[in-house]
């Protein structure tokens, strides 16, 4: 019996897998985000260890998105403007927290 399935394109395929990369990544660098505004001003030396590996993490993170949306927009178009970047601050920082935007 034949089977009704219908074929997906290799570049359809592709672009499900980049989108939900970047959709994990986006994820991962939120939880970041998120941690380091929970920990606010470190108490501990555990949490200055917590810190210093959470804004690692982040800003390694980060980057990877960076190239990510860099990458897709080569192959859909122009690139993203810088003010797309997900980190137009440093981590840790919770917004308005001395921004002059707000």
């Amino acid at each position: 019996m034949p089977t009704t399935e219908h074929p997906v394109s290799t570049a359809d395929e592709e672009e499900t897998r980049r989108r939900a990369r970047l959709a994990r990544l986006e994820a991962d660098l939120a939880y970041f985000q998120a941690r380091l505004e929970i920990l606010g001003v470190p108490g501990s030396a555990n949490q200055v260890a917590q810190c210093k590996a959470f804004k690692l993490l982040h800003a390694s993170i980060s980057s990877l998105v960076i190239q990510s949306r860099r990458q897709a927009a080569g192959a859909l178009g122009p690139s993203p403007s810088e003010g797309d970047a997900p980190r137009d601050r440093p981590p840790g920082r919770a917004i308005g927290a001395g921004d002059a935007d707000g």
